[in-house]
């Protein structure tokens, strides 16, 4: 896994109250009002699993049914909302809730942790469209997760109120022929070099793939850019296949074609080992399979065409890890820029910016946290094999160094909003000691103003006797 240093948000900097404070003995048992009304209280965000039945109630509990909770065996599919009153948790007071009762009682208090389940032939998109749909009404922050992965999708496919710019566009190309490695390593360059000047037609190939998908532009009519993040896949066949595998059965060196290839043509291919290309050992078989790469491109022959397909699959997973760095960093600088040039001197205008720029890092720290790792995390590869390639394509792209120095331009952020809250109390407290003396002040005035009514009124000043 990629180390990426840790943040202090709410997900991360405090204990979660899982099914809420819970405490049977005190009548309050798991999944309950009561738990979570304690768990608020208390100041703990809250962590709950919600179902939606076949009557579409969305109801929270953890387990799929009811036999552990309430003693009766029976799915949580099968309640209706008139069940939901009936049901005991545990032998106590308390029932199933529903989700839009926890988010009541909470009442934004605290943030919640809402996990999304769900179990055979149910309607996943009824499950997410019901559950945004009720979230729409509640007042303080929350975090939606499952472990099921066609219910992430759908969440993120959903939720995107804007574009994240994680776009990824793959290239299926077969060369036609029996094309060598310089004619390879030509097409490479190409269409790294030039890739912007790619064409369907007589159109662009971002003009043409934007009339398609108007959804994905970004910043309203701002057409779509290629990234600087690349990655090319070379799957050799036929004779070029044949060829690598005779050349390349020594470990450790690489032949003329590899470094052709790999390098796009760039480099003396009269050059092998010490050029830095990486060959996996538990993906060289001599004379059967072959995977060398670089930084930007992958050679790989020998392998069917679904383990081939997991390798490109793991090399888009970081190309897309790799532009969720690039836009960390430049919407950290970005932040900084804000602060920068802002003008903000009054009280009011120091807290607006940092509310603006409180929310900025909170999202740069969420994809730090979280955005890289949901490409680049190896627990996502199921195959072994997969996972050499995955992590030595990694360490190539040095992946883990880019996190930690993106995450000290993230950290530079929040010391700007810490000195902007240090430059709001000073402010604040240079106002309550300026009112402080005008009070002061007014009082000793009307103390003075006072003074000679009250003299007057008892003779001031005597009279002198004759």
């Amino acid at each position: 896994m990629v180390e990426v240093p840790p943040h202090q948000t709410w997900l991360t900097s405090q204990p979660i109250a899982h099914r809420g404070l819970y405490d049977l003995a005190a009548g309050r048992p798991e999944n309950s009002l009561a738990a979570f009304d304690a768990a608020a209280t208390a100041g703990y965000p809250c962590e709950l699993d919600v179902h939606r039945t076949d009557s579409g109630e969305l109801v929270v509990l953890h387990d799929y049914d009811l036999g552990r909770a309430t003693g009766v065996a029976r799915p949580v599919a099968t309640l209706t909302v008139a069940d939901l009153p009936r049901t005991r948790l545990f032998g106590s007071d308390e029932h199933v809730p529903t989700l839009a009762q926890v988010t009541d009682c909470v009442h934004g208090r605290v943030p919640l942790l809402i996990e999304l389940k769900r179990q055979g032939p149910s309607d996943p998109r009824a499950l997410v469209k019901g559950v945004l749909d009720s979230l729409k009404t509640c007042d303080g922050e929350y975090a939606l997760s499952s472990f099921d992965p066609i219910l992430v999708h759908l969440l993120r496919a959903e939720k995107a109120d804007y574009p994240r710019r994680d776009g990824l566009l793959i290239l299926d190309v077969e060369l036609a022929g029996q094309p060598g490695a310089p004619e390879v390593a030509e097409f490479l360059y190409a269409t790294w070099r030039w890739r912007s000047e790619l064409r369907v037609g007589d159109t662009g190939l971002l003009d043409w793939l934007a009339r398609r998908l108007d959804q994905v532009r970004a910043d309203g009519n701002k057409p779509l850019a290629f990234g600087q993040n690349l990655h090319q896949c070379v799957f050799a066949g036929g004779w070029l296949a044949r060829q690598l595998l005779r050349r390349n059965r020594k470990s450790g060196m690489s032949s003329a074609d590899v470094v052709t290839v790999v390098f796009r043509g760039t480099m003396s291919a009269k050059r092998g080992s010490d050029l830095g290309i990486r060959r996996p050992t538990a993906l060289n078989n001599p004379g059967e399979t072959v995977v060398a790469h670089g930084r930007g491109v992958s050679l790989i022959t020998g392998w069917t065409e679904p383990v081939e397909n997991a390798f490109g699959i793991a090399a888009a997973g970081l190309v897309n890890a790799a532009g969720v760095v690039n836009r960390v960093r430049l919407q950290s600088l970005e932040a900084l820029r804000v602060n920068e040039t802002s003008a903000a001197g009054s009280a009011p205008e120091i807290r607006t910016l940092i509310a603006d720029l409180s929310d900025r890092l909170n999202q740069l720290r969420l994809d730090l946290s979280f955005g890289i790792e949901a490409y680049a995390d190896v627990v996502l590869i199921p195959e072994l094999l997969i996972e050499s390639y995955h992590s030595s394509l990694r360490r190539v792209a040095a992946l883990a160094e880019s996190v930690a120095n993106t995450s000290r331009i993230v950290d530079r952020v929040a010391a700007v909003i810490d000195s902007r809250h240090a430059m709001l109390s000073a402010s604040v407290q240079a106002y309550t000691e300026r009112r402080d003396k005008i009070f002061a002040g007014a009082i000793a005035i009307g103390t003075l103003l006072a003074l000679p009514p009250l003299r007057l009124a008892h003779g001031w000043p005597p009279r002198r006797s004759p």
